[in-house]
């Protein structure tokens, strides 16, 4: 019996807070459904919060073990890879995107888009469907391009505005407003969290203690966002810029909110 193998992507990790994952999945639940002649994979890849525009998701992401179980033989000849869409399986330019999927397509191996039920193969690519592999790769990069660069221009002139003293609007974190200011209720249990962490007791019982004391922003803490706070350099009062983009060098920018410790 063939195999089917998932694959699910997305780029951002605030995406891992939204439905992406779990319509991805259940795209891919409801396909195997409606196909009981195909058996699903114990290979099966995932690329949360990996870039398909910088190829993270290649270099040593999800995809680039899928690849690897291409060419090993462990997906052979007859077995379908399952992905939401075309883009899922990355947004670089057209030349770079036809070299990741050939090996895929030249294996014998199709790809499923189940957003619109399109079955890209050796077959069907040697056909009309190449035209329609294009034009998605192509939009794919186009928009992926255009975003990057107004997010670009959009950082420098955050960056340039923090350091003449304005608070650069952003995701910010709990104890600050969307405006980069003091939220002090919050504030001051966020010392506390500090202050207890450093005294040596653990992320889960310092977000016990947060959920606690009644501040309805800290309600729904965890472990994960004390540790997310701990490490963040906003608390000190820095913006470090560009922390999750491997393409871009860091930046780290003083006096760009009022510090929480």
């Amino acid at each position: 019996m063939p195999q089917a193998i998932s694959y699910v992507r997305f780029s951002s990790l605030r995406q891992s807070r939204g439905h992406s994952l779990e319509r991805q999945e259940q795209m891919i639940g409801e396909w195997l459904a409606s196909h009981p002649e195909y058996t699903l994979s114990d290979l099966q890849y995932k690329d949360l919060g990996k870039s398909g525009y910088h190829a993270k998701h290649v270099k040593g992401g999800g995809f680039g073990k899928l690849l690897e179980a291409v060419q090993d033989g462990a997906i052979k000849s007859g077995d379908v890879v399952l992905v939401e869409a075309i883009d899922r399986t990355g947004r670089m330019d057209t030349v770079d995107m036809l070299d990741l999927l050939t090996p895929i397509l030249k294996a014998g191996v199709s790809i499923i888009t189940l957003d619109d039920g399109n079955t890209y193969n050796r077959a069907s690519v040697n056909g009309s469907h190449i035209y329609l592999l294009m034009a998605k790769i192509q939009a794919a990069h186009q928009y992926s391009s255009a975003l990057s660069r107004r997010i670009t221009a959009t950082y420098e002139k955050r960056k340039e505005q923090a350091k003449a003293g304005v608070a650069p609007k952003r995701a910010t974190p709990v104890w600050l407003t969307s405006e980069g200011e003091l939220i002090e209720r919050v504030a001051e249990q966020i010392r506390v969290a500090f202050d207890l962490y450093i005294s040596g007791v653990g992320k889960s019982a310092i977000a016990k203690r947060m959920r606690e004391s009644g501040v309805p922003e800290l309600a729904k803490a965890t472990g994960t966002a004390v540790g997310r706070w701990i490490n963040n350099r906003t608390a000190i009062g820095e913006w470090e810029v560009y922390k999750l983009d491997d393409s871009r060098p860091t930046e780290v920018i003083r006096n760009a909110y009022p510090p929480v410790v």
